[in-house]
């Protein structure tokens, strides 16, 4: 299970204006939540998450076990050999 990475936006004195911080930050980020921290909580620090993009997949070839050329044309077209 993967958790998710939070980006910290900034440290406020209030929560006000934490609170207003993460109003901006709403539009732009999937989630924004707002923490006390420091020493007795008295601050507020304003974190973000974005939903990572998803892992690119490479294309794999399937490889023949037939080459081709005249030589082989019996054993993939079949029974017929043509």
């Amino acid at each position: 299970m993967d958790t998710k990475n939070w980006q910290s936006a900034g440290v406020f004195k209030t929560f006000e204006e934490a609170d207003q911080k993460r109003d901006e930050l709403k539009e732009k980020f999937d989630l924004v939540k707002v923490k006390r921290c420091g020493r007795a909580g008295n601050l507020f620090r304003v974190k973000t998450w974005t939903q990572p993009l998803p892992p690119k997949k490479e294309k794999t070839t399937v490889k023949s076990k037939y080459k081709k050329g005249k030589k082989n044309a019996h054993l993939r077209s079949g029974p017929q050999g043509e």
